[in-house]
């Protein structure tokens, strides 16, 4: 199993090893006791007979010192409603995440996560959050452009009913936040397509806008061999580009998730499903940004 062992200092600086609790995905770094702090973090592999200096995560910096991409002021109309106490109605719409894959409940997903943050931060104003997800589904499939047109054709009725972006128009939302670590995958004349619809289809409600850089997911999906790798992903780059062009806002999740190792932690330990699905922590982190827009 995975593990993550710690190099710990007493309060006088003598250090003494504390072992972690192995897990099959996500082990959690030993809590060092009062007084006591982390010095570096030790990761072990699944079976795992050797030492490397790659295993070894000296804590450098705290998660506050992340210096992220997210936007700040993006959001006017929503703002002024909710510093005036009126009722703001938010779509999370996204993939399996949004959804909420490999949360431990419900409530740890990262759209309640953020839900009750947002309502803490504007405890005078009516807000709903509604989530329209599926998981495993890509934008292009909401809007069913090519080659994704003939997209429900070989779907249930069930699915070709749910993946559909009629839904968020429906909900007529003040606030469109969209989420979809599964568009890492497409080419950039889709992205561009899509995206313009969406923005489009949002002007004409009113409609604003919160783009959400993915998060990282498993070295092979993502074309890097180190846990310590920049952000490189093309669709990253892209959701930067498009928001600049047409002033929309961003909570950039991405860079939380570059800035782990900095933190004592491999950012493969925080993916429950090893693959593509964060854990609790791992959704804390799009809620952090997202009420970031909101400063």
């Amino acid at each position: 199993l995975l593990r993550i062992d710690s190099i710990q200092l007493d309060p006088d600086g003598v250090p003494a090893l504390a072992s972690g609790a192995p897990d099959i995905a996500t082990p959690l770094p030993p809590e060092p006791p009062p007084g006591w702090v982390t010095l570096l973090n030790i990761y072990r592999p699944y079976h795992e007979t050797s030492l490397k200096e790659e295993d070894l995560f000296p804590v450098l910096e705290t998660a506050a010192m992340a210096k992220t991409g997210t936007t700040r002021g993006r959001i006017p109309r929503t703002l002024a409603r909710l510093q005036a106490g009126k009722p703001v109605k938010v779509v999370c719409w996204g993939d399996s995440v949004t959804a909420g894959g490999n949360a431990s409940t419900p409530d740890m997903a990262y759209v309640r996560q953020f839900e009750r943050r947002l309502r803490q931060k504007f405890p005078n104003a009516p807000v709903e959050v509604v989530n329209i997800s599926y998981g495993g589904s890509c934008s292009a499939q909401w809007l069913r452009f090519e080659p994704f047109a003939d997209f429900a054709k070989g779907a249930t009725a069930a699915l070709a009913n749910d993946v559909d972006f009629s839904r968020v128009e429906a909900a007529r939302p003040d606030l469109l936040t969209i989420e979809f670590v599964n568009d890492a995958g497409l080419r950039k004349e889709h992205l561009e397509r899509v995206y313009a619809e969406v923005l489009r289809r949002m002007q004409a409600l009113s409609c604003e806008i919160i783009l959400i850089t993915p998060h990282f997911t498993s070295l092979p999906m993502m074309g890097i061999d180190s846990v310590r790798s920049p952000e490189s992903r093309p669709y990253v780059r892209f959701l930067f580009d498009f928001s600049e062009a047409h002033g929309l806002a961003v909570a950039d999740a991405s860079a939380r998730w570059a800035h782990l190792w900095k933190e004592g932690l491999p950012y493969l330990t925080l993916l429950d499903n090893t693959i593509n699905h964060p854990d609790d922590r791992g959704h804390a982190l799009f809620a952090d940004e997202l009420v970031r827009c909101f400063e």
